[in-house]
């Protein structure tokens, strides 16, 4: 009886961990499905916004280019591309929409990269938003080793709480790393902030995670002659603001504030009532002041296309 009570115990773990397995299996597989899927649909934006171009924008960043919270059609990407028609009537100016919600800068910098390769074309002026998401989202991070990256992002914690002292990561990060972890093991960020937006050293390594990845694309594109323009947040964040200010400095990228939506007297709770949605994103009127600044920006900055003759 006993030996046949222990053969039931062995069966029922074996049959638990290949379960486990299987889920984790399946769960990748998910993963892997929904990036091809995702990256496919921003492939199919840019090539309908080039077929008839004669000067290609791509936007490229998280869920404020995406245009979440607001209507189709209402995102600032498209609003930008009707103001940017009035300022141009002869040029063909179209822009392509290949933001995704939730990324950090390594994904939006990577989604462009793949979208170029796939499609053969670069385009003439890349506008990007893209930081926020770094306090929680690590995925394609350089200090992630690429091994790890494709894991879910318990694992990752883990990573990061072992090499926290080379990243100078504060005793309020390590507590909510850990709660994270006890609280529940199948983390996946859930826009949950890890790092320490009040820490110094933190805001400095954030800052400077995103100016390595613009960096490295304003190299990549102004080989090609294409020119970057960062748009920030409504909304200021120290780690992304700091990054943007410091990579006006840098040779072909150019800065768009749209900190406030440009109206210096209103407060964030007059912005909200009339300009954010509940979720904290624009609404279809806030992306509306964004288009209208990131074309005077464009404008004032040299970044439109030549005007052709004939044009009043």
């Amino acid at each position: 009886m006993a030996r046949r009570q222990t053969k039931r115990r062995v069966f029922a773990l074996v049959a638990v961990l290949l379960g486990l397995g299987t889920v984790a299996v399946g769960y990748e597989l998910l993963i892997q499905y929904t990036q091809r899927g995702m990256l496919a649909r921003a492939v199919e934006k840019y090539v309908a916004a080039a077929a008839d171009a004669d000067f290609l924008i791509a936007a490229v960043g998280d869920s404020h280019v995406k245009g979440k919270e607001a209507p189709p059609g209402f995102d600032y990407p498209t609003q930008l591309e009707l103001r940017l028609r009035t300022l141009r009537p002869q040029s063909k100016i179209r822009v392509a929409n290949i933001g995704e919600a939730g990324y950090n800068t390594s994904q939006a910098v990577d989604r462009l990269g793949n979208v170029i390769e796939k499609t053969g074309r670069y385009p003439d002026l890349v506008i990007f938003t893209a930081g926020y998401n770094n306090i929680w989202n690590f995925q394609k991070a350089w200090f992630i080793p690429e091994d790890i990256q494709g894991r879910q992002l318990d694992q990752q914690l883990r990573y990061l709480l072992a090499k926290s002292a080379n990243y100078r990561l504060g005793v309020i990060t390590l507590e909510r790393m850990h709660q994270l972890l006890d609280e529940n093991q199948g983390y996946r960020g859930h826009n949950t902030a890890v790092f320490n937006e009040d820490d110094p050293n933190e805001v400095k390594f954030l800052s400077s995670w995103i100016k390595r990845d613009v960096e490295g694309l304003a190299t990549s594109l102004g080989d090609q002659g294409t020119r970057v323009l960062l748009v920030t947040y409504w909304h200021p964040y120290r780690w992304v603001d700091e990054a943007f200010e410091a990579l006006a400095e840098t040779d072909n990228v150019d800065v768009a504030d749209v900190r406030g939506l440009g109206f210096d007297g209103l407060s964030d709770g007059q912005l909200a009532d009339a300009f954010i949605a509940p979720g904290s994103h624009p609404n279809k009127y806030g992306y509306a002041r964004v288009a209208e600044l990131v074309a005077k920006a464009m404008d004032e900055d040299g970044l439109l296309p030549p005007e052709k003759p004939g044009n009043p």
